[in-house]
């Protein structure tokens, strides 16, 4: 039996190399999508896998079942040594996780734990140093050497945002996310600073009538502030207060929170935000979501386009994993970290350095 592994961008381009060289009489024994080496590899698509096999003789099954001295037996004892041959080959072909750490080193083990201690998953901490054993000869690296060549790794990864400060195009800036995440508080934050500091001409919008304390929270925000708010009851009449604010420089919008399971919620929001032109838009997050929710939030609101990242609630974890778990996952940027209630001071730009070192426990 001649046994062959075949890897192509499509199950097409696998098939059509199968078919080349072993024929269409081959046997497929194993297909699986596999992801490109690398840290830069987790964000292209993943490959096709197909391994299959074809008898050295060339005779195919049903070059057998053609012979007629060839017994209905043989055919049932040929099918279940296929069958056999099958459950070995998908026994041998573990996952590119299996294979990695067990040919882990103590270094590429001990940087390993530092990511998984802190919260990142297993899959993306084994990217990581991997990647880092193919790039660099770790045997003369000591302790300090390869927590630099960690932190470095983690400050590629971690794209920023270019923050509202430092950007000065007008924009509609909406805040979405699930209830509870603090979507209204970090708003007001941002409003104070620009307000406050850059001397910013603000107009504050909710559509957040679902929920009248964060109305309630919002309206004080604006008093304190001394900035104009307006309330829209259906998300279609955004119109109405963007032409009141026509003049502001920016306009910042705080979104109903909704369950990441309410569809039809979040397509409301979706709508709203596709009515506007030049505007920016925050997935904001806490960061000390489970990871399995957290994707599950970010898939459903990966319909808007453009979307940066606001992590939540710094303060209220020992674990910031979930940071570099996120930025893996949708490889959005990163506009904003907030640590706190207060308000303005809680809130800042953020630093992928002061989070690399953050991973790696130097802060």
């Amino acid at each position: 039996m001649n046994i062959k592994r075949y890897i192509g961008k499509t199950n097409h381009e696998a098939m059509l190399k199968l078919k080349k060289e072993l024929g269409k009489e081959a046997i497929i024994l194993h297909t699986r999508k596999i992801k490109p080496k690398g840290i830069l590899g987790l964000f292209k698509k993943p490959l096709i896998e197909i391994v299959a096999a074809k008898e050295e003789n060339n005779k195919s099954k049903n070059d057998i079942k053609g012979n007629a001295n060839f017994k209905e037996n043989d055919i049932n004892k040929l099918n279940m040594e296929i069958n056999k041959l099958r459950k070995t080959i998908e026994t041998h072909v573990v996952s590119d996780k299996e294979i990695n750490e067990n040919k882990l080193d103590d270094k590429l083990i001990y940087l390993k734990n530092i990511l998984t201690d802190n919260g990142v998953i297993d899959e993306y901490a084994l990217k990581i140093i991997n990647d880092i054993d193919t790039n660099f000869n770790l045997s003369n690296y000591y302790e300090e050497d390869l927590i630099n060549l960690l932190k470095e790794s983690i400050k590629f990864i971690l794209e920023g945002a270019i923050s509202l400060e430092n950007n000065d195009n007008k924009k509609v800036v909406f805040f979405i996310g699930t209830t509870g995440v603090g979507k209204t508080t970090t708003l007001a934050k941002i409003a104070a600073n620009m307000s406050l500091n850059d001397e910013k001409e603000l107009g504050l919008i909710t559509a957040d009538t679902y929920r009248i304390a964060a109305v309630d929270q919002l309206k004080t925000y604006s008093q304190i502030l001394n900035l104009p708010l307006e309330i829209i009851y259906n998300t279609k009449d955004i119109y109405i207060p963007m032409s009141k604010f026509k003049d502001k420089d920016i306009i910042l919008v705080d979104t109903a929170g909704r369950s990441y399971k309410d569809h039809e919620k979040i397509s409301e929001v979706e709508e709203m935000i596709n009515l506007i032109n030049n505007k920016e838009v925050y997935l904001v997050l806490s960061v000390n979501t489970d990871f399995q929710s957290m994707k599950s939030i970010i898939d459903n609101y990966s319909k808007i386009k453009g979307l940066k990242l606001i992590f939540t609630k710094m303060d209220e974890t020992e674990k910031i994993g979930n940071i570099l778990n996120a930025k893996f996952y949708s490889n959005y940027p990163i506009a904003y970290i907030t640590n706190g209630q207060n308000v303005p001071e809680d809130i800042e730009i953020f630093d992928n350095e002061i989070i690399s070192k953050m991973i790696v426990g130097e802060i």
